[in-house]
């Protein structure tokens, strides 16, 4: 059945007062067409094809009564335990997706703790970070591929991570490349420029109160 011109709505209550049955208009399975003036079973809608609520109904004096022994039919009860199990299943997919996404997320995250905690120790010393090639497994892959490669000895996530995404090459998520860690670099760098000049304008301030 295609939607009705001007829509879907719940009735209101000065609707259900109008035509004198609260009780079951309350009943959230059932909408209401301004248009034609009609009400909708909202599962036999999506589920049954072949049954009068799909069609409306506008016999107000015995509606009552119609939908007492409708709730009995079984193309009723199988529409909503279709709905039932639809939501079901609906509700399992968005916590099995929700449950991918944070493992993502926090595998990721893992990684990037790794790499700039690395990134932090070289710079902290004032140590080179490339050699003269950026391959893991190589001699002259320097001191950043290096340290990560000994720390993956003992670190049997960092470990897996490079044995699974180390020497992709480009256009392949690893965040182990020279581009990420030149990123890091120089946010590193204007974090510590960042830093001094706060703490220059602090002593300057200091010394002109003096």
């Amino acid at each position: 059945m295609s939607k009705p011109k001007g829509g879907w709505e719940k009735l209101k209550e000065t609707q259900k007062k109008k035509k004198n049955e609260a009780d079951f208009l309350k009943k959230e399975w059932l909408l209401y067409s301004p248009t034609k003036k009609m009400v909708y079973f909202y599962y036999c809608i999506l589920f049954s094809k072949n049954n009068i609520m799909c069609d409306g109904y506008d016999d107000w004096r015995n509606i009552q009564k119609f939908l007492e022994n409708h709730a009995k039919k079984e193309y009723h009860v199988l529409a909503i335990s279709m709905y039932l199990n639809r939501t079901k299943l609906s509700g399992r997919i968005d916590s099995e997706l929700e449950k991918q996404l944070t493992e993502t997320r926090d595998y990721w995250k893992n990684v990037l703790r790794r790499i700039i905690e690395t990134i932090l120790f070289l710079s902290g010393r004032g140590l080179p970070f490339r050699g003269s090639d950026e391959h893991f497994g190589s001699n002259h892959n320097g001191n950043y591929l290096g340290i990560l490669e000994l720390l993956s000895k003992f670190d049997p996530f960092l470990a897996q991570h490079i044995a699974v995404h180390g020497n992709q090459g480009k256009g392949h998520t690893s965040y182990l490349s020279k581009t990420i860690c030149n990123e890091f670099i120089a946010l590193t760098a204007n974090k510590t420029r960042a830093m001094i000049i706060d703490q220059l304008k602090k002593s300057l301030l200091f010394f002109n109160k003096r």
